[in-house]
């Protein structure tokens, strides 16, 4: 489970209102994700991990339009993921661990009154991290 939060400024059309309108877009995720990792070159001190997942990605918007009343909406996605990895020991117990995963994930292009063109939410994923054995 993680979270994600972006804000930017679009471009937006508005249901029966002529023309594209700027709008804020405040967007929040929470994504539930379950992965399966496939490690080549076990023995090896910096093995290779082939990584592969889904999950279910729940998103929260808030639409700004200029001259007109805010609105939201919660959308909950299926997607999935691929990816690459490497872990290395850094002392007994202890593992450095990264990788990079790219995540297929593609929104509804409409909210309520609003529009958006191009809602695509494919991405890069970079994670860092320590891993402790017990």
């Amino acid at each position: 489970i993680s979270y994600r939060d972006e804000k930017s400024t679009d471009n937006v059309e508005i249901k029966d209102v002529e023309g594209e309108v700027k709008a804020e877009t405040l967007a929040k995720s929470y994504p539930i994700t379950g992965t399966l990792v496939f490690t080549l070159f076990a023995e090896r001190t910096v093995p290779v991990n082939l990584m592969g997942g889904i999950g279910f990605y729940v998103y929260s918007f808030k639409f700004r339009p200029e001259g007109y009343s805010e609105s939201s909406e919660t959308d909950v996605r299926f997607g999935y993921h691929l990816g690459v990895g490497t872990e290395y020991p850094v002392s007994l117990g202890v593992k450095l661990e990264g990788s990079l995963k790219y995540l297929f994930l593609d929104l509804k292009d409409e909210y309520g009154d609003v529009l958006i063109s191009e809602a695509h939410a494919n991405a890069w994923m970079i994670t860092l991290g320590l891993t402790f054995y017990f």
